[in-house]
């Protein structure tokens, strides 16, 4: 775990300590975008059905869209 790893897990923590659903699915979009530059696309897929998860509960529109059309590209949908 890199300290960009670390830096995102502390701000994952505090989005979740805040309720903050809509951050937290940034974030794990941002998590998984991470994840694919090193093409480790299980951990990716994983963190993109996070962050559609979490941007549903938020009503984010857009990350929901992303997260999902990241996931479909993969097949995982």
């Amino acid at each position: 775990m890199g300290p960009s790893d670390l830096d995102l897990q502390a701000e994952l923590l505090r989005a979740y300590a805040e309720c903050d659903l809509a951050l937290v699915a940034e974030l794990f979009v941002q998590a998984a975008r991470e994840r694919n530059v090193v093409q480790d696309v299980d951990a990716a897929c994983f963190f993109y059905t996070q962050a559609y998860i979490h941007a549903l509960e938020a009503g984010n529109e857009a990350v929901a869209s992303v997260a999902y059309h990241e996931l479909a590209t993969h097949g995982r949908d």
